[in-house]
């Protein structure tokens, strides 16, 4: 009902204040921003309208804007990369003889983008091809916080690929352009990007130096970047984890819960965040030994995790797997096959949705979704060159009937000129004869 009423509201001022050209465009894109995030649904519905009106009225920006907002809510709203991947596409399409800084910009963020999406479908050479691409735009234009960005994502890419060298290497190009443009956020999180590489890397003392060295920026900064002082502390403690110094990592996991807890509201808005240290508090107990404080802190885990169980991951019910192997360890059977039955449960399940996405949800691969979009851009561009040729031959023929017109009437001219002069020397010699 109050998606319908913006759309109410939205056509009775289009139609009440009669905007037209640009104004129209602006309108369409006003609604559509405001409604973003309050009504997704209705904001989809203007930036549909925004397109299908720039589209018709040639307005790049309307164009470019449209997919842009399109591409951002199927995919963050609708979960839909796929789809939001042709928007995007179409986006970087519409902008691509344009040099309008604002355009210019979009542009930016719809390869910024597109270097996320592929990310996501595990294609990491064109995800650094569309983030070189935005941070090389980024540089010709002076947007020095997207070349941050891009960068660090750059970074972040070759992490995943345990290219680990490389994704250091972008790190701290990132960071060297951030030196002078002191965004504090983003030198925060590219050093706290940095330290989980160099401890993937098991270069554990430089990850230390890096998670401390954020601690004490966290401290000049303010509680704005509280979030960063979490990651920091639990950081910490896996490096501690990792080089087997159980005592320590356990301090730094406790006192991370702590703060979470502690935190007004952070509990509830960051559920996975806060299962997350849990879970790994757990792992600690059982690599030391301490069976009891495992299943006790993997309980905690498993209780918190029903809230956030999904399909499609596995680590919200790894704990259950955990837990049996404990207790069976422990000799107590009935519980390790009461939690190894849930498990199992659990896993079947995930199996199943995984089944159904390879096998039934189509717009998942990303191969066939370049192919249909490469094919629709082949058909739009053939009907584009049919339509040019089509109205300069029908401007030639135009022009091919004016010139025969001008001929018949430059022949009649020039016959009635030589019929008049014959008219005059029959004249002429009828006078000389009287």
């Amino acid at each position: 009902m109050k998606g319908i009423l913006y759309i109410l509201v939205g056509i009775l001022l289009l139609n009440v204040f009669k905007v037209s050209g640009e104004d129209h465009v602006k309108v369409l894109y006003d609604n559509s921003i405001r409604t973003l995030n309050s009504d997704p649904d209705s904001s989809f519905y203007y930036a549909e309208q925004l397109l299908s009106y720039s589209t018709k009225e040639k307005s790049v920006y309307g164009q470019v804007n449209a997919n842009f907002i399109l591409g951002w809510l199927v995919d963050k709203k609708r979960n839909n990369p796929g789809r939001a991947m042709i928007y995007y596409f179409e986006g970087i399409r519409a902008s691509k003889n344009s040099e309008d800084p604002e355009i210019l910009k979009l542009r930016v963020y719809l390869m910024g983008n597109m270097g996320t999406i592929f990310t996501e479908f595990n294609d990491p050479e064109r995800a650094i091809k569309y983030y070189q691409d935005a941070f090389d735009l980024a540089f010709r234009i002076g947007f020095t916080i997207e070349q941050i960005k891009n960068l660090t994502w750059i970074g972040k890419v070759y992490h995943n690929m345990k290219e680990y060298d490389n994704a250091i290497e972008f790190y701290n190009q990132a960071n060297e352009i951030n030196l002078s443009y002191g965004n504090k956020k983003w030198e925060l999180s590219i050093r706290n990007s940095k330290g989980w590489t160099l401890l993937e890397a098991g270069r554990y003392e430089e990850a230390l130096h890096a998670y401390e060295t954020n601690l004490k920026q966290v401290e000049r900064y303010g509680d704005d970047f509280y979030i960063y002082k979490f990651y920091a502390i639990n950081n910490i403690g896996e490096v501690y984890h990792f080089k087997g110094e159980y005592d320590m990592a356990i301090q730094k996991y406790k006192e991370v819960i702590q703060l979470k807890e502690e935190k007004k509201g952070f509990k509830e808005k960051n559920q996975e965040s806060y299962f997350n240290s849990i879970y790994e508090l757990a792992g600690v107990y059982r690599d030391k030994g301490d069976t009891d404080m495992a299943i006790e802190a993997y309980q905690r885990a498993e209780e918190f995790s029903e809230t956030l169980y999904n399909q499609t991951q596995t680590k919200f019910f790894e704990p259950l797997i955990n837990l049996a192997n404990l207790y069976e360890e422990k000799e107590e059977y009935v519980l390790a096959n009461f939690y190894r039955k849930k498990y199992s449960e659990k896993l079947d399940a995930h199996l199943a949705r995984m089944r159904e996405i390879e096998q039934v949800d189509k717009k998942y691969n990303l191969e066939l979704i370049l192919a249909r979009y490469n094919t629709l851009v082949a058909q739009q561009e053939r009907n584009e060159k049919i339509e040019y040729y089509g109205a300069v031959t029908a401007i030639g023929f135009i022009i091919l009937i004016v010139l025969i017109l001008l001929y018949n009437a430059y022949q009649r001219y020039r016959l009635r000129r030589e019929l008049e002069r014959s008219i005059n020397a029959i004249e002429e010699k009828s006078h000389q004869t009287v």
